[in-house]
């Protein structure tokens, strides 16, 4: 009796984690992946984002229940586990042209280009040596930390700067430490929230007010290819939220003061060149960009149709 009783659980068990079926009482389950830890605040823009859309589309496709993951994946594996469905059913990625062709990308980048303006997390030793770089020249002269699966480190490898590789995220910020590398470049929706939450642990990080680079980096909600109802789901409820303005509010509320603070306008821009983008976003409207962005990178092939 004891063998069937587990058995019968175990089968229970994959029922209940099947992000394929429906969550209680009819409510369409929607999972996104376990933040890596505590501290990792990489994720809530866009899980308050994900759960505005479908809000936004509740009225048209039903209830929902959206819900992180069970346990913690590593990133290398989130796209394999959304593609399966069975833990996972959605996730969040800067575009690249492998992504696209395994998976459906929602084509709406969800913080208006702004992950691919980098800026620099440096230790306070570093501080005058980046105030006097002028040229692509001197820029090579750097050690910058990425992580090892992400596509941030291609384009600088590409670009043919120095890169150290790093496998965990939390120890990118010991290795700066460490003095491991000489900077480690975070996306402007970043990186001023991570130093004022790491600044005690780390009293000599501090972020760098000289320099900017930038490459095309849009960033989507991934989905299943067989999930085509939650694509057009959440991709309802973010036209929705960005033609009725809480889109704007909220990527305002999450990222305005950052945009303000970091003084654009006055940093030397090196611009790198993305080649694992995707065609997908030639076909988005200039609304979805920030201003600043069109302003000064080549971004001609976007449209001004609503």
């Amino acid at each position: 009796m004891k063998r069937i009783f587990i058995a019968f659980n175990c089968i229970f068990l994959s029922v209940l984690t099947s992000a394929d079926l429906l969550a209680d009482e009819g409510r369409l389950a929607v999972i996104y992946p376990k933040p890596a830890s505590n501290s990792d605040i990489r994720d809530q823009y866009f899980y308050e984002l994900l759960t505005l859309a479908l809000e936004k589309s509740a009225q048209k496709y039903g209830a929902y229940q959206l819900r992180n993951g069970d346990f913690v994946i590593p990133s290398s594996r989130i796209p394999k586990e959304v593609r399966k469905g069975k833990y996972l059913n959605i996730m969040t990625s800067p575009d690249s042209t492998e992504l696209s062709e395994s998976m459906l990308a929602i084509p709406i980048p969800l913080v208006k280009g702004i992950q691919g303006i980098r800026l620099m997390l440096v230790k306070n030793n570093q501080v005058d040596r980046l105030a006097k770089i002028n040229d692509f020249v001197e820029l090579k002269t750097l050690n910058f930390g990425q992580g090892a699966g992400w596509l941030d480190k291609l384009i600088f490898e590409d670009a043919g700067l120095l890169v150290t590789p790093v496998t965990d995220y939390n120890s990118l910020f010991k290795m700066l430490n460490a003095e491991r590398f000489d900077a480690f470049p975070r996306g402007i929706n970043e990186i001023y929230r991570e130093h004022r939450l790491l600044s005690q642990e780390y009293p000599e990080m501090k972020v760098d007010n000289a320099l900017l680079i930038y490459y095309d980096l849009p960033v989507y909600f991934f989905v299943a290819k067989d999930n085509q109802g939650l694509k057009e789901r959440i991709e309802f409820g973010l036209i929705k939220a960005i033609n009725d303005g809480s889109f704007d509010r909220l990527f305002n509320q999450y990222f305005g003061v950052a945009i303000k603070q970091a003084n654009l306008e006055k940093r030397k821009l090196f611009h790198l060149n993305n080649p694992f983008v995707s065609k997908i976003n030639k076909n988005h409207n200039k609304k979805y960009w920030l201003p600043f962005i069109l302003k000064n990178f080549d971004h001609n092939h976007l449209t001004a149709e609503q």
